[in-house]
């Protein structure tokens, strides 16, 4: 999956490997129409089955890789909101001029958008529990359950998921998407 592009890379892992798998959840997921989703799809089934025939085994060398992310954001998600030094590791693996978008389409530019929001979880008692990570290449689905403080129940959604894309080992963008306007 590794020699697929990001398009079709995170199409296959959101299909196969999410919760959020059917047709209109994965085009609301990554913003385009379902159509644009199926042939995604049938473009990255039809690569890999090229590529299956083309290559011996590919090792362990991406099956590492995808554990070494999924770790990686296993560990940070579970101490983020509790561990000031795991918190900034993860603030500096994001790209300075990171690109956000959110679920109701907004979208902004730069690091301090996501910290802005960890901050706001500290500060309101909100916090992300991950319960599933996919990883592939520089593509990782990050989904989990929101808990709120008694004081503000309503401030997060039930569930979110993460679609984090990486270039040069830092988060380029971060797609995050709120249950409540998942169908």
């Amino acid at each position: 999956m590794s020699r697929l592009s990001d398009e079709l890379s995170s199409c296959l892992i959101l299909r196969y490997f999410s919760h959020f798998n059917k047709y209109d959840e994965i085009a609301l997921l990554l913003g385009v129409p379902i159509g644009t989703v199926r042939s995604r799809l049938a473009a990255a089934r039809e690569k890999l089955s090229k590529l299956y025939h083309q290559t011996d085994d590919a090792g362990d060398r991406a099956l590492n890789q995808s554990n070494k992310w999924s770790s990686y954001y296993q560990h940070v998600w579970t101490h983020i909101y509790d561990d000031h030094l795991s918190r900034n590791e993860f603030f500096n693996h994001l790209n300075p001029m990171l690109n956000v978008r959110f679920t109701s389409g907004k979208s902004g530019n730069g690091r301090g958008i996501f910290e802005k929001e960890i901050n706001d979880d500290l500060t309101f008692g909100s916090r992300f529990n991950v319960k599933q990570i996919a990883s592939c290449g520089n593509i990782s689905v990050v989904e989990g359950i929101n808990s709120n403080n008694i004081e503000y129940p309503d401030r997060c959604s039930p569930s979110s998921v993460f679609v984090v894309f990486r270039q040069s080992e830092k988060i380029s963008d971060f797609h995050i998407f709120d249950s409540s306007r998942i169908i």
